[in-house]
This record gives C-alpha cells, sequence and structure tokens, in this order.
C-alpha cells in the first residue's frame, strides 16, 4: 500500500510519526477484513514502520521482516531529512526531480547503478511523490526510539540491508540493535552487492535471504 504522503496527505497537513505510520496500517487492515498477516515486510520508513506496527499490535500478525532501517532516529539524520525537503521544495517544487537523482545513486550500490532501466524506474518513482506529503511524511524519521520496547517483543522477526547501504554504515547499526528484539535477539541477512533497497536491487538474492523464515 502506499504510505501516507505518497500521493497525498489528509488536509489540513498532519506531520506524520511512527505511531501515525503504524495506526494507519491498522486502519488498512480493518478496512480489508484482515484479522492476521502472514508476515509483515517493509523497508527503509517502512522498515521502521513494520517493527512499530509490530510493538504496538502484536497480535495482528505471525511475523516479520524489517529492512534497512534504523531503530532510533539521530540528530544528523534529522538534520538530512529537512535538507531534502528543502531541495524538493526549491524552484516551486521542481527540485524533487534533482532530489531524485540524488536520492536513487545514495539508495543503490554501484553495481545497480549499472542497471539503467532499474535506475529509470526507480528515479521517476521518487520523482512522483507529492512535494507537501513528502514534507509531512518524512518526519516521521525524526525524534523516535524504538530501542526500549524491542527486548519486550513476541512477534518472531528477520531484519536484512544491503551490504551497501550506507557505504556499510547501516549494516554495523543493525548489527548493532539485533540483539535487542525478544529475548534471544533475531538474525541479521546480509543481501551483497546490494544497497538500501535489495528487494529491487536483487531480487533474488533477497528471496534467498528471506525464504526460509517466510
Amino acid at each position: 500500500y502506499d504510505t501516507r504522503g505518497r500521493h497525498a496527505i489528509p488536509q489540513p497537513p498532519v506531520s506524520a510519526t511512527l505511531v501515525t505510520l503504524a495506526d494507519d496500517l491498522l486502519t488498512v487492515l480493518d478496512a480489508l477484513r484482515i484479522p492476521k498477516l502472514h508476515t509483515l515486510i517493509g523497508v527503509s520508513m517502512g522498515g521502521a514502520t513494520t517493527l512499530n506496527f509490530t510493538l504496538r499490535h502484536p497480535s495482528r500478525l505471525a511475523k516479520f521482516i524489517a529492512c534497512d532501517f534504523n531503530a532510533t532516529s539521530s540528530p544528523a539524520n534529522t538534520q538530512a531529512w529537512k535538507d531534502r525537503v528543502a531541495m524538493a521544495e526549491e524552484d516551486s517544487g521542481r527540485g524533487i526531480n534533482a532530489l531524485a537523482d540524488r536520492t536513487v545513486a545514495r539508495w543503490f550500490h554501484p553495481v545497480s547503478m549499472e542497471k539503467p532501466e532499474l535506475v529509470k524506474h526507480m528515479t521517476a518513482m521518487v520523482a512522483g511523490n507529492d512535494i507537501q506529503g513528502f514534507k509531512h511524511s518524512c518526519t516521521a524519521l525524526s525524534d523516535y526510539d524504538m530501542k526500549p520496547d524491542m527486548p519486550a517483543c513476541s512477534v518472531p522477526g528477520l531484519f536484512v540491508v544491503g551490504d551497501g547501504d550506507a557505504n556499510g554504515v547501516l549494516v554495523k547499526a543493525m548489527e548493532g540493535f539485533k540483539g535487542l528484539l525478544g529475548p534471544t535477539g533475531t538474525e541479521l541477512k546480509i543481501v551483497p552487492n546490494t544497497g538500501h533497497l535489495p528487494m529491487s536491487e536483487n531480487p533474488q538474492a533477497f528471496w534467498e535471504a528471506v525464504r526460509d523464515f517466510l
């Protein structure tokens, strides 16, 4: 499903939090009359939403896979999102096109950047974001910390990350908090030659990483 802000936002605009996004998903499940998910899978903001949803609504899913995300925000990341919003708003919103180019280059592993059709598709997807929606949804990645709640998690989970995400920085971050989940921690699967979107950059390698857990 499209998270809030992708194409539109409520009026008047409301700055989203991870709680907002998790409760949005609950609304979707209720509207579709889905009592319990087999597996919830999310990446990036969706990865953080996946973990937050699991912590808030554990009875609504059997297991989850959270990919390429951080369990806590940081001042540097918060500022980075503010800078991205400022770029998107430049030239009456046409700055989103320049942001799209930079975003895909930041997300993708060098191997993935050699796949022109994939780069073109993903760049168009980013450029298609609603500007105000982008502005009010990315606030969800500011000022949050799920680490204190992770040890009480009772739902089986798997963490996945591309080996080149943030030049390996996110691998270290996720290795640092994988042990906090539940009573014994969880496994972190590292997908080779991929960056921030391993399921798009190398679908087969991603499938191999998650198949047994599913």
